[in-house]
């Protein structure tokens, strides 16, 4: 959970990811629709593809010419 947390607030794309993540959780709630296991993964893709997003994504070395 701390991981989770240091990555929270040092990466705006695991910011992003959660705060979609608590959004789509809201209106799950709201719409009252039925849970089954595509709702349960339609919320939860966002905040676990950022979690994963920043290994892939590196910075540029070298300053543009």
């Amino acid at each position: 959970m701390k991981v989770i947390g240091q990555k929270f607030w040092n990466e705006p794309a695991v910011c992003i990811g959660l705060l979609t993540t608590v959004i789509l959780l809201v209106l799950q709630i709201v719409t009252g629709d039925d849970w089954d296991a595509v709702n349960i993964i339609a919320i939860l893709a966002p905040f676990v593809s950022s979690l994963g997003i920043r290994q892939t994504v590196t910075p540029a070395t070298k300053e543009p010419v």
